[in-house]
């Protein structure tokens, strides 16, 4: 009988692609999942590219375009992610065949992208399809700040490669008791990325409990109880 594979663990909503990488290859897939395999997977229109608005915004100020930005994403305003989906194909005569056309949207969720009936406090993706957006945001030749890869997305990736059903609805509670120190020293390695110390590691963990509540953690950390807490630490070696 097949056994059943270790858990996705995904502390942050939207983590740096890096970040997201590591914690889906930290559940020991057949293969090591990587950049070049998210971008074949969105050119084949199985995810969606995001980014973040707020990262956009400081990107293009900090280079003298905030005009451009209002331009272009003023509609963004209130969503916290730009995502870029394959739409379809289009002749281009240039390329002498068919090419992938996209649409660009601004959502506050990934799950928000792909569903048809958005409940009452799920804001729909709003579509920015415009002249200057009707296309992969990474081909705009304007300066763009690194995708992130939300959960949703990585719980999409993750059922794929071993083999599972793709998610639904929002993920199940794991069973931390199943966690891998591979999985730990990730999840620790995303911890410090965002600000966490040695400090915190080894302090009170209602301390640390709190200070995940403060940096907006999904429930999988923020939930687990004392001792599968320090047991994921002491398994990182951090405590």
């Amino acid at each position: 009988m097949k056994a059943d594979p270790i858990p996705l663990i995904y502390p942050f909503e939207n983590p740096s692609l890096v970040a997201g990488l590591a914690a889906i290859n930290a559940t020991t897939p057949l293969f090591k999942t990587e950049a070049k395999h998210l971008e074949t997977w969105f050119k084949e229109g199985v995810i969606a590219r995001y980014m973040l608005v707020d990262d956009i915004r400081e990107s293009w100020n900090r280079e003298g375009l905030g005009a451009f930005f209002d331009l272009i994403f003023g509609e963004a305003k209130g969503c916290r992610l730009i995502a870029s989906r394959r739409a379809g194909m289009e002749w281009s005569r240039l390329k002498g065949g068919e090419i992938p056309t996209y649409s660009v949207y601004a959502v506050d969720t990934a799950e928000a992208l792909y569903a048809e009936e958005c409940e009452e406090n799920s804001p729909p993706a709003r579509n920015l399809n415009k002249a200057a957006v009707s296309r992969d945001l990474a081909a705009l030749e304007l300066p763009m700040p690194e995708p992130v890869l939300p959960r949703y997305e990585a719980q999409k990736i993750y059922a794929m490669i071993h083999g599972l059903s793709a998610p639904e609805t929002a993920p199940k509670k794991q069973t931390p008791e199943r966690v891998t120190a591979v999985q730990s020293k990730a999840i620790v390695e995303l911890l410090t990325a965002h600000g966490f110390t040695a400090d915190d590691y080894k302090g009170t963990i209602p301390a640390l409990q709190q200070k995940l509540t403060r940096k907006g953690l999904n429930g999988t950390l923020t939930s687990v109880d004392k001792n599968a807490l320090t047991a994921w630490l002491k398994k990182a070696g951090v405590r």
